[in-house]
């Protein structure tokens, strides 16, 4: 493989993986002070012009002008010059906004999607590194550990990170790899840093109000109310069941939405990943044959005994389908917690299909003379054996 072939993959694969961290801060060498960097699709080519049109992969669409001095790199070696590029071929640009307001490219890294290299991107934790074989050892989150070679066009991301021998055990880092002819893989790009470099995802869910696609920006209404305005850039990535979202354009106000994002240094939020679908694409909640609120007064492996405000007793099962709110899981409710459940009644008993849960401290102070002094009428008894109406016998769980 030729250096100029791998410069090439170098260049595509910065497009294709970016850590974290490259979401927060967009700057790198290749990148003009004054300028863009834009990754998507070949449109349109005017060789007479010295000009070609690109769509990104969020929807912008971009004019860029060449010159003598635009470099153009391909992984093949086929594109040369702007009467090599084609319509529909992969293209990533590095331009400058002149004084005119137009762009020009000063490095075109294009080819048609068949000759770009088969990369795999793998993500772990380095176990070891050595500088003597150059390579280091890394153990994906699923699957074993594997041996990775570097070589003198490596690239590598992270603060701190400019080669083989600022790499440590225990950090995290995310590797673009190819197959070697000779086996083994070579790794084009390393992204590395210690846990605690890496910026932190935010989780946001809520109702789009609004989209502005020329500025990349929308808006969302949080779950307490708040409306959150969202950045997105070329390497944010939309998902929806139907596939029917793949650029910001295709975002409408009233879509519900689940966000990945980082705070960048200026403060805005930058969207990693935005899942959405229209409410009506949303499966229905299950029916539910029994709602309880009262107190967590008995635990099992894998049930707990519910107190209602009334005295009465109900038992439920629990699943790894079952949802909580307000604690992490089962194994965070506790005895002496207040618990809200929905459950479905099955052959087995009742199962718990939803439990949100809080400490008894935090509960609202209610008078004893407001609780209801009867059962409502036609609800089952769900006590155990041998329990009397004041529930001195706990079910066991």
């Amino acid at each position: 493989m030729n250096k100029l072939r791998i410069a090439t993959i170098l260049v595509l694969a910065v497009s294709l993986l970016v850590p974290a961290a490259a979401y927060a801060q967009e700057d790198s060498p290749e990148r003009p002070e004054h300028g863009i960097r834009a990754a998507g699709e070949i449109t349109g080519v005017v060789p007479g012009q010295g000009t070609f049109t690109l769509t990104s992969r969020q929807g912008e669409d971009f004019k860029f002008q060449t010159n003598d001095r635009t470099k153009f790199r391909s992984p093949n070696g086929s594109v040369e010059d702007i009467h090599d590029l084609k319509k529909g071929m992969k293209a990533l640009v590095v331009a400058t906004e002149q004084d005119d307001g137009t762009l020009l490219a000063l490095m075109v890294a294009a080819g048609q999607p068949d000759d770009l290299p088969d990369g795999q991107r793998l993500g772990g934790v380095i176990e070891t590194v050595g500088l003597d074989t150059q390579s280091f050892t890394l153990k994906p989150r699923d699957g074993e550990t594997v041996r990775i070679q570097v070589g003198e066009r490596t690239k590598y991301r992270g603060e701190g990170i400019e080669g083989l021998g600022d790499l440590e055990p225990g950090m995290h880092a995310r590797v673009m790899v190819i197959e070697q002819d000779e086996g083994g893989l070579m790794a084009l790009l390393v992204a590395a840093g210690k846990p605690k470099d890496r910026p932190e995802v935010i989780k946001l869910g809520g109702e789009i109000t609004g989209v502005v696609p020329g500025q990349g920006t929308f808006t969302l209404l949080g779950r307490e109310g708040e409306e959150i305005e969202i950045s997105t850039n070329d390497r944010t990535k939309f998902r929806s069941e139907d596939g029917s979202v793949q650029t910001i354009h295709d975002l409408k106000q009233g879509m519900k939405a689940m966000v990945g994002a980082v705070r960048q240094d200026d403060g805005q939020l930058l969207a990693l990943v935005v899942a959405i679908g229209n409410p009506g694409d949303r499966p229905d909640r299950p029916e539910l044959d029994v709602k309880a609120v009262g107190e967590v007064v008995a635990k099992g492996d894998r049930s707990f005994t519910l107190q209602t405000r009334d005295g009465e007793r109900i038992s439920f099962a629990v699943s790894e389908n079952t949802r909580y709110k307000g604690i992490g899981g089962f194994g965070e409710l506790e005895v002496g917690m207040m618990a809200a459940v929905g459950a479905k009644d099955t052959d087995e008993g009742l199962l718990a299909v939803f439990v949100g849960a809080r400490n008894a401290d935090d509960r609202p102070h209610r008078d004893p003379q407001d609780r209801p002094e009867d059962r409502p009428e036609g609800r089952p008894d769900r006590r155990g054996p041998g329990q009397d109406q004041g529930g001195e016998n706990e079910v066991s769980a």
